[in-house]
């Protein structure tokens, strides 16, 4: 969240039960996060990463762990000789390495298009996708 950071904030998620509780909002309240929840059905139309950039996100995660399935190294295995899942460190670099893959002005274009990060003079709804005919 960034210790030192206590600008105001937006966080968008969707409406998973523990998203929504009262002690998820006093967490964040030192923070100065506000939440906006996304209703039940709309995820796939207003949640950025959904929207946008998930995909080649989730695809270059895909190509870390088949990477990682067809090599020798970094594996281990039970005393049953199945294969263990990648240790936590591992997941973490592959996560890392897909977010710095990721163009920084498609996660930007990826907020306007959802409508969460538009001028609110009205300057750019242009930019918004969400609902419109065809999207």
């Amino acid at each position: 969240v960034g210790k030192f950071s206590f600008h105001p904030r937006l966080l968008v998620w969707d409406a998973y039960r523990c998203h929504i509780s009262a002690s998820t909002k006093q967490e964040l309240k030192p923070y100065n996060i506000t939440t906006a929840v996304i209703p039940g059905g709309c995820t796939k139309y207003i949640q950025a990463p959904d929207v946008v950039w998930n995909q080649p996100f989730k695809v270059s995660l895909h190509a870390s762990y088949e990477e990682w399935m067809s090599g020798d190294t970094n594996k281990q295995y039970t005393s049953g000789g199945n294969l263990k899942a990648p240790s936590r460190r591992l997941l973490v670099d592959w996560v890392l390495a897909a977010w710095d893959k990721l163009d920084t002005e498609l996660v930007i274009k990826s907020f306007k298009v959802c409508g969460q990060s538009v001028k609110p003079d009205g300057s750019e709804d242009h930019l918004i996708l969400c609902f419109r005919d065809g999207q």
